[in-house]
């Protein structure tokens, strides 16, 4: 599925924490792994480069190496380092269009107490503009050995899909994450309870909670026949795999989504984002709250239109 994983660092432990996850996939799949950094220019009076720019550029470059050691002695793998110049997302996005099957698997901020994940501008940026796969992980509040979790933490994924085939392009990249980690597959459609229209004229009284429940257990019939059709392919494409359907009812699309990971105990939320009127998965909608109050990973998938 993936030949070449990007993993984009700033000089943080917080962004190392992605090396784990990126190293097994790389691993598991045999895709090339490739450390990025990104060397802001410092542009001064007259245009001119500041005289320490070479010298931060030269300290980048090691920081680069210095990771890919740490590669090589923990997770027995050759890491390729990159140094970008730019802006760091637009740098990032364009090195990860230059790839064939690209990933990007990048660690995202977080916050203790009441507040929600926070993403910061980087992660924020990319989440909304990258066009190739995004593996997004919640870093850790407490520092520990970059090599801790090693391998694949995934053993439970959840793939919400909206019944559009836009949605379903994710399914091949789930299954395959699925298939590395030897992780179980939990299909999640999600259907909007209907609420009966007052009729114009006189009817024979019947009671609007009946009549929501009977159209509304309709839809979610339909709604398991789909989800079923789709486990039967996956076990035909992937006969190895574990696989379920699971129907969920509610207007509140994020928040199915999030509570059926808490519930299925999942490791990541699978999911493709596209903003067309058709889709209930817009990511400036629902895939940003999965993502700022889901589970500790989320791949999000940007679909290929006609």
């Amino acid at each position: 599925m993936y030949r070449n994983i990007l993993v984009p660092l700033d000089g943080s432990r917080v962004a190392e924490q992605a090396m784990p996850t990126a190293a097994a996939l790389a691993n598991a799949t045999g895709a090339a792994l490739t450390l990025l950094r990104v060397h802001e220019v410092t542009i001064y009076d007259f245009g001119s480069r500041s005289q320490t720019d070479g010298i931060l550029k030269d300290a980048e470059t090691l920081y680069l190496s210095e990771v890919a050691e740490r590669v090589s002695k923990d997770f027995n793998l050759t890491a390729a380092t990159e140094l970008l110049e730019g802006t760091v997302v637009d740098a990032i996005c364009s090195r990860a269009n230059s790839c064939a099957r690209p990933l990007i698997v990048m660690s995202t901020h977080g916050r203790t107490g009441l507040s929600r994940l926070w993403l910061g501008s980087v992660a924020d940026g990319i989440l909304h503009h990258a066009t190739t796969p995004v593996l997004m992980l919640r870093a850790q509040e407490e520092f520990h050995d970059t090599a801790a979790g090693w391998p694949l933490p995934f053993r439970t994924i959840v793939v919400p899909l909206d019944g559009t085939e836009f949605s379903e392009q994710v399914l091949p990249h789930a299954a395959a994450i699925a298939e590395a980690s030897a992780a179980r597959l939990q299909l999640l459609h999600v259907v909007s309870p209907v609420v009966p229209t007052p009729p114009e004229f006189p009817i024979p009284y019947v009671p609007p909670s009946s009549l929501m429940g009977e159209v509304t257990e309709s839809l979610v019939q339909r709604s398991k026949q789909y989800t079923n059709r789709l486990v039967t392919a996956l076990h035909g494409s992937h006969p190895t795999l574990d696989v379920k359907g699971e129907v969920g009812v509610d207007d509140a699309v994020a928040r199915v989504i999030i509570e059926s990971a808490k519930r299925q105990q999942a490791d990541l939320v699978a999911m493709a984002t596209h903003a067309r009127g058709l889709s209930r998965l817009v990511v400036s909608s629902v895939a940003d709250k999965v993502v700022r109050a889901g589970p500790g990973a989320v791949l999000l998938i940007r679909p290929q239109h006609d």
